[in-house]
């Protein structure tokens, strides 16, 4: 890796590329990832922030962190978006979004496709 330290940063996945057809499956209707991402691909850690719609009521957040995600908690960056979190009342997309901006984390959503990275076919 040419920068071999991670640094914070999110994905939105309905601003991907790849967003639409994902969620036309999905149980969710929008989601953010978040961790610790290195510039040539890998983390540390992510976790994500899911928005459910439960009972036809308006989608509403979701933290889903499984436990190899725990050191998130003790991660300074993290410490202080959890701590906006605990601020925010019907948190949407577009405010969990402003709130990284903010706190200084890399938006490093792929709205294009990377035809280089794209598997080619041999005849």
């Amino acid at each position: 890796m040419a920068n071999d330290k991670s640094i914070p940063g999110y994905h939105v996945l309905s601003e991907a590329w790849y967003g639409e057809a994902t969620l036309k499956i999905a149980e969710y209707e929008d989601e953010i990832t978040i961790g610790r991402f290195y510039e040539g691909g890998g983390c540390d850690y992510e976790f994500a922030v899911r928005w459910m719609c439960l009972d036809g009521r308006k989608p509403d957040p979701q933290l889903q962190l499984f436990s190899d995600a725990w050191q998130a908690f003790a991660d300074p960056p993290m410490i202080e978006l959890f701590k906006a979190f605990s601020a925010m009342i019907n948190p949407t997309v577009e405010l969990v979004t402003a709130t990284l901006n903010q706190l200084g984390f890399t938006d490093m959503t792929a709205r294009k496709r990377d035809n280089a990275k794209t598997p080619s076919k041999t005849l």
